[in-house]
């Protein structure tokens, strides 16, 4: 499959399935899209990383639109973040870092298999 297509595949899959999936659904999709298509099993983490955290991101700032800021002001008092800004980002930064292990774990999975087969 085209090394485009299937990251765009990823990223719409999650976009809709985000809703009903728990949070650590995109490390599913980042395994399985990785086993389709697997590189090399750095390059495989990286890529769905940006993936996640550009996705993550979108998302809280969507949901933080939507809830008027009220939740985030709420969880930065919680955890004593000032900023909304790094809340963000280190909300983008446990999806990259959990579709990054997704991605990494199914490019491994792959490489082990067809070792075994050889």
């Amino acid at each position: 499959m085209n090394k485009f297509l299937l990251p765009v595949i990823f990223i719409v899959a999650i976009y809709f399935a985000h809703s009903f999936l728990p949070w650590y659904g995109i490390a599913f999709f980042a395994l399985l899209a990785s086993l389709i298509g697997a590189d090399k099993a750095w390059r495989s983490f990286i890529v769905y990383f940006i993936l996640g955290f550009g996705l993550w991101f979108y998302l809280a700032l969507g949901n933080d639109a939507k809830a008027a800021s009220a939740m985030s002001s709420r969880i930065g008092v919680l955890f004593g973040i000032q900023s909304k800004a790094i809340l963000m980002i280190s909300t983008a930064l446990i999806g990259g870092i959990t579709a990054g292990l997704g991605g990494l774990t199914g490019s491994t999975f792959k490489a082990a298999i067809s070792s075994e087969k050889k």
